[in-house]
């Protein structure tokens, strides 16, 4: 293979690597004047993985602050039970498992009562690693929020280490690639 087909060839994987991060849905959806952000998701570490939210509560005389927010998870999988939760700073509270009166979503329930424009970190430990876009809910005062997604656990089994496999697989193949080059000259 020649240098300028080898060049071809890990040029075409580095841009087949990059597309679904263009692509990718936002990681912040908004409700009025509420945030809920997904930071992240790591691990497996002890066969759990941490999911990360950071949300922002809203305030005024129309929109009132958040009492709660739902992640939906299918709360029948063993995988999607929450095995540890907090907050930053400990906003005290509470979490449920099922489906939310007010918003509909079948899920994880953080009914921990924010006030006007506040906001946290939100992170909890579950079995399943795979990522998944989830319904994410609001309730303030009387309003409801629903309708928008963000990553959360999927229904699928542990994920492994690495989220994208590709990136080993292509620092292996360039790798490779290069020793085979340098060998032929």
């Amino acid at each position: 293979m020649s240098l300028k087909a080898l060049t071809a060839v890990i040029s075409a994987l580095c841009v087949l690597m990059v597309l679904p991060l263009v692509s990718a849905p936002s990681n912040t959806v908004t409700y009025a004047s509420h945030n809920i952000t997904f930071v992240g998701v790591t691990g497996p570490v002890n066969g759990l993985c941490t999911w990360t939210y950071y949300v922002c509560s809203g305030g005024g005389r129309v929109v009132h602050a958040i009492s709660h927010w739902d992640l939906e998870s299918c709360v029948g999988t063993t995988n999607e039970w929450p095995i540890e939760w907090g907050t930053d700073p400990n906003q005290g509270g509470s979490i449920e498992y099922g489906t939310d009166q007010h918003t509909g979503i079948t899920g994880i329930k953080f009914d921990v009562g924010m006030d006007d424009y506040e906001c946290a970190t939100f992170w909890f430990k579950v079995k399943e690693c795979t990522v998944g876009q989830k319904e994410v809910g609001i309730k303030s005062g009387q309003n409801i929020y629903t309708g928008s997604y963000l990553p959360g656990p999927s229904h699928e089994t542990t994920a492994p280490e690495f989220v994208t496999p590709l990136i080993p697989a292509t620092i292996a193949f360039a790798a490779v690639g290069l020793m085979f080059v340098a060998r032929k000259k």
